[in-house]
């Protein structure tokens, strides 16, 4: 019997701090980019045939994972995840990226009014000259990307935008052991 009073005071000490936390709710630090978890999401087609869906789900109610699929036509032409995470101290998303033809990279986001601006880095740190800024489309169902370049002023130029469109619900992470 007293063994059981011990293991359920232990039990306690570890159940109070999780108790403690105040209320939050789950993925609020990402602002409307967490409205996207537990959605896929299919870009229009471009131009030249291309076109890609993005699905996003909740982990751990702490982070959202990513997975993209491209596509030439009908057919897959890639793939890649990534997982997004907050960094409360300098109030940004931060990411890791990888994909099936090898690449792999880290990078930031920051909410910027109504905007996610993702900041591109090059290998040695600095500022790339390109960026994505994704924003809430005209409906619930839309967000739209635009793909951005800096000119020879400084000023952010429009080279594509792509309109995403809510398409299935985003397919459940494996379960843990396989």
């Amino acid at each position: 019997m007293r063994l059981r009073i011990h293991f359920f005071f232990l039990l306690s000490a570890f159940a109070l701090p999780t108790h403690a936390q105040p209320a939050q709710a789950p993925l609020s630090q990402f602002g409307w980019f967490a409205d996207l978890a537990g959605w896929c999401w299919r870009g229009t087609p471009r131009g030249d045939g291309r076109s890609d869906e993005q699905c996003y789900s909740s982990q751990f109610g702490r982070f959202m994972r990513g997975t993209i699929r491209f596509y030439q036509g009908d057919r897959p032409a890639g793939e890649g995840d990534s997982v997004f995470s907050f960094d409360p101290g300098n109030h940004l998303i931060v990411y890791t990226q990888w994909a099936s033809n090898g690449s792999f990279g880290f990078g930031e986001a920051s909410l910027e009014g109504d905007e996610l601006v993702f900041h591109n880095r090059l290998p040695d740190g600095s500022d790339a000259p390109a960026r994505s800024v994704w924003r809430r489309g005209s409906t619930p169902d839309t967000f739209v990307v635009s793909r951005q370049r800096r000119d020879d002023r400084g000023a952010w130029n429009e080279e594509v935008g792509v309109t995403y469109t809510r398409t299935r619900n985003a397919p459940r992470a494996a379960p843990k052991g396989s």
